[in-house]
């Protein structure tokens, strides 16, 4: 069975890659809060990619994380609103 067929990516050095989407978004998390948020054209710049595609990451990490801060509120009993 090939890479392909196993569902396992090989980098150059011929080690196991990581899932490319998932290392982007742990970039844009590595950002320091300390700092003013970066803007999509900042991050599509350091990560490499379109703007769209940065865009699309970002949304997905605010969703998580809103979905996140609602789990724990329900969790919780507190209501938000």
């Amino acid at each position: 069975m090939n890479n392909a067929q196993s569902g396992q990516a090989r980098g150059l050095e011929g080690s196991p890659t990581q899932v490319q989407s998932v290392d982007r978004a742990l970039t844009i998390l590595e950002y320091s809060p300390n700092t003013a948020a970066p803007g999509v054209t900042e991050i599509a710049k350091s990560l490499d990619v379109h703007k769209s595609t940065a865009f699309r990451l970002v949304v997905a990490l605010e969703t998580a994380n809103s979905s996140s801060r609602s789990r724990s509120a329900a969790s919780t009993g507190s209501a938000s609103g």
